[in-house]
């Protein structure tokens, strides 16, 4: 079970539960009699059976949920399985640091997010598209970090982590990881902080009136990351951040957290609703 027994989330909603039971209970035993057969002791049984099961109702309730909503900066932000492609909204896609576009070759797997984004999604070919990158980035003010012309294969410029490219469309295609020389993904814990940090400030800036839906980032496993973080530490990392960055979303939008249908039942989803402003 991914919530443990007594796990003190669940402790303290069962607490709430009882409280407002107790006033109910209150309530009602002024209003109607006490079953004269019935002895205080047998009462008292039957209302401790009744805590227990309630318990365990909530313990399993917490075990068995599948979205959990969160409430920041005034941002409804709902967090559930499912798939990104059928999410409304601005889907966010990530890619590596180069913008690679080339499916194949060591470089990107066409089960991956951005895979499937480009051979099925993606309007245009992949030349085009890395072109239209570059043209509209550079319009922005934003041009490669680095240029790495020793690399054999894939683009040769690399882009800070955060940088987002709006394929006018229904995409944001994002640099999300870094990739070493045998084109192996990885992130360092400095990484993924300046990422989500430049991320949210993109997002600011593109935003608009969307809904926002974006993938469990470094969920799928093909990320490396030189401290392991769990699905669980990925996503409250990804609500501290936008906890911090400050921004919100217009009143009709929703910021929607999809998580891949194999990790939803690893996810404390009852330990996330605690993140919401009070």
């Amino acid at each position: 079970m991914k919530v443990g027994f007594f796990d003190r989330n669940v402790i303290k909603m069962y607490g709430c539960i009882i409280a407002w039971g107790s006033v109910i209970l209150s309530f009602l035993a002024l209003i109607i009699p006490f079953p004269v057969n019935w002895s205080r002791l047998w009462a008292a049984v039957v209302l401790a059976f009744l805590f227990v099961i309630v318990y365990i109702g909530v313990w399993v309730w917490a075990n068995k949920k599948k979205s959990a909503i969160v409430y920041l900066h005034g941002t409804k932000i709902l967090i559930e399985g499912g798939d990104l492609f059928a999410a409304p909204g601005k889907k966010l896609i990530p890619f590596n640091e180069y913008f690679d576009t080339e499916v194949g070759n060591g470089i990107i797997d066409e089960h991956s997010l951005n895979g499937q984004y480009i051979k099925k999604h993606s309007k245009k070919a992949p030349e085009e598209l890395y072109e239209c990158i570059v043209s509209q980035l550079k319009r922005r003010g934003k041009t490669p970090a680095l240029v790495d012309a020793t690399r054999p294969f894939g683009n040769k410029g690399k882009y800070e982590l955060g940088t987002i490219y709006d394929d006018e469309n229904d995409f944001w295609l994002m640099a999300y990881s870094r990739f070493d020389s045998d084109n192996r993904a990885y992130l360092t814990q400095e990484d993924i902080l300046k990422c989500y940090i430049t991320m949210w400030d993109e997002i600011d800036k593109l935003r608009g009136n969307y809904s926002i839906a974006i993938p469990l980032l470094g969920g799928s496993g093909l990320v490396r990351f030189r401290k392991d973080f769990s699905p669980q530490q990925l996503v409250e990392l990804l609500l501290w951040s936008f906890s911090i960055s400050g921004i919100h979303l217009s009143r009709a939008a929703t910021l929607r957290i999809v998580l891949g249908k194999d990790v939803v039942d690893d996810i404390d989803l009852l330990r996330l609703m605690t993140y919401s402003e009070k």
